[in-house]
């Protein structure tokens, strides 16, 4: 059983570990995307013709299985908290995003939910990069704490007055942006290094794809 320090650093590789799958997941359908899915599109004609349901059946199946992996990890990096333990309050949060995920799923092939793709996918992305920086805060701020990174000083500035880190939207804050009433400049500068550095790369590539 991991505990003290170990358990801290265990905290930190799942929080890096998820910010660089969120990155990478921005990043690649920023540039390969459009392209991807058009790709996929026919392919899976080709296999609906050629090897029928069964096969296209396994490959959603595999593909799901790989999202639900990923969707494991991301809500363990988003419940861990400031001390690098586990929130048990994800739990809820984790059963209600998945009932409004159904029902918006279910709104959207219904008809009754309108949603405009690019829209959908350029807010989405732009959500996980925002929730990256934040990962990218909490694990500076625990490699500060452990001595490994320079904290570049403990508090910067205290909004707790404003907005604590123990009310409702202080945690809404926390778990979308990294947000704490006290953070330290090594975490302001890791938040910002990951959201202009995906934002810059994010608009390189869709700058060359439209070459």
């Amino acid at each position: 059983m991991l505990d003290g320090r170990g358990l801290e650093i265990f905290s930190i590789s799942i929080m890096l570990l998820t910010v660089l799958m969120l990155s990478w997941q921005v990043l690649w359908m920023s540039g390969y995307g459009k392209r991807y899915a058009s790709s996929c599109y026919c392919e899976t004609e080709r296999l609906l013709t050629q090897s029928g349901y069964y096969s296209t059946a396994i490959l959603v199946a595999l593909t799901v299985l790989r999202e639900g992996a990923e969707v494991v990890l991301f809500l363990y990096s988003l419940s861990l908290t400031s001390t690098g333990r586990v929130d048990a309050g994800i739990l809820p949060g984790g059963i209600a995003g998945l009932l409004l995920g159904g029902l918006v799923l279910w709104g959207v092939y219904s008809g009754l939910v309108l949603i405009s793709l690019r829209t959908f996918f350029a807010a989405s992305n732009f959500f996980l990069i925002l929730i990256a920086a934040g990962l990218a805060s909490q694990a500076a701020g625990i490699l500060a704490r452990v001595d490994i990174l320079p904290a570049l000083g403990w508090q910067l500035w205290d909004t707790s007055s404003i907005l604590p880190d123990n009310s409702w939207a202080g945690t809404l804050a926390h778990t979308i942006l990294g947000y704490t009433a006290t953070p330290s400049g090594i975490q302001i500068c890791a938040w910002l290094l990951v959201f202009v550095g995906i934002i810059t790369l994010r608009f390189y590539l869709l700058q060359r794809g439209q070459h």
